[in-house]
């Protein structure tokens, strides 16, 4: 989440310097509650915050259709890999081929 965050604001010309690390996004939520700095969260963590409390905090919802992030994963073909793994694997082989032979056959027809 934090990549897609620091990508969308450098896409956006906005050079961001985070000062601390926290444990868990409740407890930054607390500290901008306190007026300790900022964060980002999503909207339901919000919806947590008593009305008082988000009557102190400037939100601003980032657009979803401009979060991106490049990344990659790579393993052995021979080595069995654990349970979660082996399930991404195979769903990021799905979405991601799938998505691939959308954009070459988008291509062949222009």
């Amino acid at each position: 989440m934090q990549e897609m965050i620091d990508h969308y604001f450098s896409d956006q010309g906005v050079q961001t310097i985070p000062l601390i690390e926290v444990e868990n996004l409740l407890f930054a939520m607390k500290l901008v509650v306190k007026g300790f700095g900022c964060t980002i969260l999503s909207t339901e963590m919000l919806s947590q915050l008593t009305p008082e409390q988000r009557a102190t905090v400037n939100a601003f919802r980032l657009p979803i259709s401009q979060l991106s992030v490049d990344f990659s994963a790579s393993y052995h073909r021979n080595h069995q890999l654990a349970g979660p793994l082996e399930f991404l694997a195979q769903q990021a082989q799905r979405e991601f081929t799938t998505a691939i032979l959308r954009s070459k056959k988008g291509k062949q027809s222009d």
